[in-house]
């Protein structure tokens, strides 16, 4: 008996490169009048209640745009006929709920902008004019006020 052939493509290797901005899991997005992409420029425009989900997060707002270029997604409000600003955004990440008049987050590095914000947490009230959420779950806000009290205009706070 003879020696068996090796397949010449056996050894070979295909070098695939990935680019370093790749997120770890699937981005799903919708939304309810259109959607539009610019591939020049990377990113999808989500336009009338658009919302986004990316594992624990759930991103909905009147209007969203994805940068897949740098893993990004901006959120904001839309204006209806009157002019007020409707379907302001909402970020859920597992039971915490913060809306905003916009929002940027960042899916890769899991850090946010938020300008305008409103939130429970407890059973206590924080509102803030900007807050940045960092890696780790913490935030930093300006301008921040904390109450027990749920009017829209609180009796009491610590500011």
């Amino acid at each position: 008996m003879g020696q068996a052939l090796s397949d010449s493509t056996y050894n070979d290797t295909v070098a695939k490169k990935v680019s370093k901005n790749v997120l770890d899991s699937k981005v799903d997005y919708l939304s309810e009048d259109s959607i539009r992409f610019d591939v020049t420029t990377q990113k999808v425009f989500l336009y009338t209640k658009a919302k986004v989900n990316y594992e624990d997060i759930e991103l909905k707002a009147g209007y969203i745009v994805i940068d897949m270029e740098n893993n990004q997604v901006l959120a904001a409000g839309r204006k209806d006929s009157s002019g007020k600003i409707i379907e302001k955004p909402e970020l859920m990440q597992g039971e915490q709920k913060t809306e905003a008049d916009t929002i940027v987050y960042n899916f890769k590095t899991k850090r946010g902008l938020m300008k305008h914000i409103e939130t429970v947490q407890g059973e206590g009230f924080i509102t803030a004019t900007v807050a940045k959420k960092d890696s780790n779950d913490i935030y930093y806000i300006k301008d921040g006020k904390y109450t027990t009290c749920d009017a829209d205009h609180p009796h009491f706070y610590i500011n």
